[in-house]
């Protein structure tokens, strides 16, 4: 069991051994990633996070 905020995916608990039960759904998924990006006035990188959820 994992705590809250934690999470494997399936290669990896695969991988240690660990097994899912038949059936078993996840229940969200969440994915986040670091944008660079080019302000055009200021000719500056910006990091934009970049959250999508599911």
């Amino acid at each position: 069991m994992l705590d809250q905020g934690e999470y494997e995916t399936f290669m990896q608990l695969k991988e240690t051994g660990g097994k899912v039960k038949k059936g078993e759904k996840s229940r969200i998924v969440v994915f986040w990633k670091w944008i660079e990006k080019e302000n055009r006035e200021t000719e500056e990188k910006e990091v934009i996070p970049c959250l999508r959820y599911d």
